[in-house]
């Protein structure tokens, strides 16, 4: 089951590129987030973009001297970032999985990358990245707020459907800090009314600003 839900969400996205581009194209709410993963991260050092997409923040940390790797586990969206800056390696795979060596990064971004996990999934996903990071390389991560995990109606898609892993922002820390970082800050962006970007079952937005323990 596991793997039918993370296969399904890949094809959801590859079956929607250009509609996915349209519908997250504006980056500014979350660029204070990357400003304070590059705060943490000396210029030059390798950086994990966890489930890069189209690759909106790997482009930017390319053009800020950072030297990042875009990892998703649709073909659609690395082509796309591989078309857009060839400079930029771009490697296919499982979160679960993470097709790199021990402590071969010094920084990781992963902006609403592991909201579409199961929370025994996303555990694994958490202690993978640990591994790949290297000790004090700073984190910065964000997932939806929420109670739920399942299939949902994809807003930005009439008739499709994608699985998502809300969490509780308290439960989002304990995951973090279990899997070995430590909490720098957690932002909790919690909205009354109904927003365009959240779905079904979503409060909001929670993001924690973390450091890999020694």
């Amino acid at each position: 089951m596991a793997d039918e839900y993370v296969v399904r969400n890949a094809r959801e996205y590859e079956t929607g590129v250009i509609d996915y581009t349209s519908y997250n194209e504006d980056r500014a709410p979350i660029m204070g987030y990357l400003d304070a993963l590059c705060e943490r991260t000396a210029t030059g050092a390798r950086v994990l973009d966890l489930r890069c997409g189209r690759g909106w923040e790997t482009r930017t940390l390319h053009d800020r001297g950072y030297q990042p790797v875009g990892f998703d586990l649709s073909r659609a969206f690395l082509e796309h970032v591989r078309h857009q800056q060839p400079a930029i390696p771009c490697v296919r795979g499982d979160m679960r999985r993470l097709p790199f060596a021990d402590a071969s990064f010094e920084g990781a971004w992963a902006s609403a990358s592991l909201l579409h996990m199961s929370r025994t999934d996303l555990d694994v996903a958490l202690a993978e990245l640990a591994r790949v990071l290297r000790p004090g390389a700073a984190f910065v991560g964000s997932v939806q707020v929420g109670d739920s995990e399942g299939f949902v109606p994809r807003k930005s898609a009439p008739g499709a459907e994608l699985f998502y892993g809300y969490l509780a922002p308290e439960d989002w820390r304990a995951r973090v800090e279990a899997a070995g970082f430590a909490i720098d800050d957690l932002v909790i962006e919690i909205h009354e009314e109904e927003q365009s970007h959240l779905n079904a079952g979503s409060r909001g937005w929670a993001t924690v600003i973390a450091r890999r323990g020694a």
